[in-house]
Order: C-alpha cells, then structure tokens, then sequence
C-alpha cells in the first residue's frame, strides 16, 4: 500500500502534535499537512486541486477535520468542500473523517448528512479506531 497523505484540519496545537505523532508512529511513510482552520484547508485542497498547474502540492489522501475551529469551522468548510466539488472547483475525493472533542449526537447526526464524510472520530483519538474507519472508507471507495 503506498504511504497515506493526510491533511489535518485543527487549531489546537497539542491535538495537532498528538495526531502527527500517533499517525507517524504508525504509518512512518505517511505524511501530514497541517491546517489551523477550514479555510486553510480549503487553500491547501486548491492549491493540490488537478486543476492546479503542474508541480503542485499532491492532493490528501484523507482530511481529519476538527468541527470547532475559528475562521472557518468544519462543518462550514464541508459546505464549501461540498460547492466547489458540485461546480468543478474540485476534483479530488479525498477521504474525509471528523476528529472532534464533541460527544454530542447533533454533532454526528450533521456530519452524517454530508455524503463526503466517512467517519466521526471522538478525541482523543486511537490508531486501531483511525485504521478501521480507513479500512472501511477506502473498501468503500475501490
């Protein structure tokens, strides 16, 4: 299997070391972009985008995404993941998993309306849980 490359999506600097950590760990070829926010993730998805010029950042395999961030939260960045997917903006599909410290059932029941989101992950997080929420999605997907 050829090395996972992730784009996590938090603002909270100790959730971003302990997920890299964990992730490289694990998956020692994997690699991890970090983004602060949903608009710096949707920065980093255009410039990665296939509609890119030649020599640009490849595309993340998966997006963890934090739903409590400023700027631009998670749900508000799947909206706008969502628009510029439906008009061409986008072309990648990259797997896309909530990492939250939300327990709430609001939270999971909104993220399970958006067809692009493929699990919901409760932090702290664990790599068994993270490895079969992948397993699953990209069983999904071929």
């Amino acid at each position: 299997m050829k090395p996972i490359r992730y784009l996590l999506v938090e603002d909270q600097a100790p959730d971003q070391f302990y997920t890299e950590v964990l992730i490289r760990n694990d998956q020692p070829k994997a690699t991890v972009e970090v983004a602060a926010d949903g608009r710096q993730a949707l920065d980093a998805l255009m410039r990665a985008s296939d509609l890119a010029p030649v020599g640009a950042v490849p595309a993340p395999d998966v997006i963890l995404l934090d739903i409590n961030m400023p700027r631009m939260n998670g749900f508000e960045f799947l909206d706008a993941f969502t628009d510029a997917v439906a008009h061409g903006r986008l072309k990648q599909r990259p797997i896309i998993l909530m990492l939250t410290s939300s327990e709430g059932v609001a939270d999971r029941d909104r993220a399970s309306r958006y067809d692009c989101v493929q699990g919901y992950l409760v932090k702290p997080i664990d790599i068994a849980t993270l490895n079969q929420l992948l397993a699953g999605a990209m069983d999904a997907t071929e």
